[in-house]
């Protein structure tokens, strides 16, 4: 009875894989941000931001890490053991992570909170460096222990979930970094 929802969901997976890591990450992201804006004492959820980090978690851990989890296990099969886990990591952490994630990211953010230009420009310049540096220290190890433990298929499910608390932590800190959202003209 316990294991339903596993099978259910293992046989989805297999049968939609990107629609089901697309809802998962959508899911965990909306959650983590509902979270971040509970714990910053706000009587009311942005929606605006909680419907721009939904779209960003989903992308995020549904059609690209789909499509990039697969090309690295092809380039740097599991079974060649701790000598695929290593390059996986670097990739993952020094190009990935930089070139793609966080600029992204930080994009999704100016856009929820309705900055112009300049403000956008200014904002990411000052968050881009601690932004690489917590995320890199938070999934560095965590990469490494899903890509050595966890098989391709789920792997970004996994991630997914591990990101609820990512998605918490990172989003309650650039919402007190770039303060409350204007309000749309």
């Amino acid at each position: 009875m316990l294991l339903a929802p596993v099978h259910r969901l293992s046989v989805s997976l297999k049968k939609f894989p990107v629609l089901v890591k697309t809802a998962i990450g959508g899911t965990t992201a909306l959650a983590g941000e509902c979270t971040a804006q509970s714990l910053s004492n706000n009587s009311e959820i942005d929606w605006k931001r909680a419907n721009a980090f939904t779209l960003f978690g989903a992308w995020w851990s549904g059609p690209f890490s789909h499509f990039y989890l697969g090309a690295l296990e092809k380039r740097f099969p599991l079974a060649t053991g701790v000598r695929a886990v290593i390059p996986k990591v670097l990739i993952t952490t020094f190009l990935a992570t930089p070139i793609v994630y966080i600029p992204v990211y930080l994009a999704t953010i100016c856009s929820a909170s309705s900055m112009d230009y300049e403000e956008s420009k200014q904002f990411c310049c000052e968050n881009y460096v601690s932004t690489f540096v917590s995320c890199s220290l938070f999934w560095l190890p965590i990469n490494g222990a899903v890509y050595r433990l966890v098989p391709e298929h789920v792997q970004a499910i996994s991630l997914a979930f591990i990101g609820l608390i990512w998605n918490t932590i990172l989003s309650y800190r650039t919402r007190r970094n770039c303060g409350e959202p204007k309000e749309l003209s």
